[in-house]
Parts: structure tokens; sequence; C-alpha cells
């Protein structure tokens, strides 16, 4: 089922396809920074329980290594999170395409930059 007033990303204009990819590129590399931050972090502050969790996993094991990690517990919640919200964004874009109101807006964008910062607008 294709909505009528959503767009393929391949069939909107040059320009704000290369926004479009600009986002894109932009979301996967904050979460992949995400990950190496806070995601690393969190595993190296419970490193010694996961450690036993590779040596023997149990559900309750897990449970309890996030329970009194509270702080570990939060940062991988937090980069599971984004990880879900990214993908969902993608399967949405990938399945309907994006919406009308969107390619106006990256449309816009896309002059105002090409306008405004010319230099900027190259290197994208």
């Amino acid at each position: 089922m294709v909505r009528k007033d959503w767009v393929a990303p391949h069939a909107m204009s040059p320009h704000a396809e290369k926004l479009w990819r600009f986002y894109q590129r932009l979301r996967w590399g904050a979460l992949l920074t995400l990950w190496f931050a806070i995601g690393g972090l969190s595993l190296w502050g419970m490193r010694d329980a996961v450690g036993r969790l590779l040596e023997f996993f149990t559900w309750r094991g897990l449970y309890y290594s996030l329970r009194f990690n509270p702080w570990s517990a939060m940062g991988l919640g937090l980069c599971l999170w984004w990880t879900l919200v990214t993908l969902l964004v993608e399967t949405q874009i990938a399945i309907w395409g994006l919406p009308g109101v969107e390619i106006e807006r990256l449309e816009q964008q896309s002059r105002w930059l090409k306008q405004h910062w010319p230099r900027l607008w190259q290197r994208l």
C-alpha cells in the first residue's frame, strides 16, 4: 500500500535527495558514535558481569547484571532505543517513502543552503 502524498527518495529533486542522503549519513553516524561512546562505556562498566554471562548465560543473571549496574543499563538502553528508532525510520522510508511535506522542507533547506552557504553545500 503506497500512500498518495508520500514520495520515494529517488523520485525527488537531486538537491533534496542530496540533503536527505546527508541527513541519513548523519543519523547513522550519530548512532555509531553513540554506540562507541556510551555503549562502550556501559559495557566496560559491566565487564565483570559480562564475563560471568559469557561463561554461563541465564536470563536471571542478565537481569541482576542490569539491576545492579543502573548507569550501564541506562546507557545500553539508550543505545538500543536509538538503534530501534533509526531502523524504524529507515524501514518506513524504504516502504512508504517520504511525506510530501518533508520533501518540500528538504527543497526549502537545500535552496537556503545553496544561497547562504555555497561552500558547505558543495561539500555535502
